[in-house]
């Protein structure tokens, strides 16, 4: 907001030579907007845990965000045989099971503020961590 010349300077600079660069304005969005931020939810984990979920789309037409209007978590189920559908067991009041097969998206658990708590790495310990994290973050 400076109106000096060396920022005038500075600004011309970042605006033909920076943002001239493919990719160069969506990641400057990205950085700024916090989109790329990671929290740590979670011991031992990798992205896309601690990440914003997004408003992501399902295989039913549906949205994420069309799970998530009443603050709960959001447990999407992408597995074939929906082997997650009781893993809120007796929580149902705090999570919502949504369904959507997709073999290749992995399965998350969403806070209500967006934040992914578990990911699906396909591996032997998915289930005990889906556990974990849902005693965890829900109780």
């Amino acid at each position: 907001m400076r109106g000096d010349e060396r920022t005038a300077q500075l600004r011309k600079v970042v605006g033909d030579e920076l943002f001239a660069v493919p990719g160069a304005t969506d990641r400057m969005v990205a950085l700024s907007s916090g989109i790329l931020q990671r929290y740590d939810v979670a011991d031992d984990t990798t992205a896309p845990v601690g990440s914003i979920a997004g408003d992501v789309d399902l295989k039913s037409g549906a949205r994420l965000a069309d799970h998530a209007h009443d603050g709960l978590f959001v447990l999407v189920d992408r597995s074939a045989d929906g082997r997650y559908a009781d893993a809120a067991g007796g929580r149902e009041e705090r999570v919502v099971h949504v369904p959507d097969p997709d073999a290749s998206q992995p399965s998350l658990l969403v806070r209500p503020d967006g934040i992914i708590a578990w990911a699906d790495a396909s591996g032997d310990q998915a289930r005990k961590l889906l556990d974990i994290a849902i005693q965890r973050w829900v109780g």
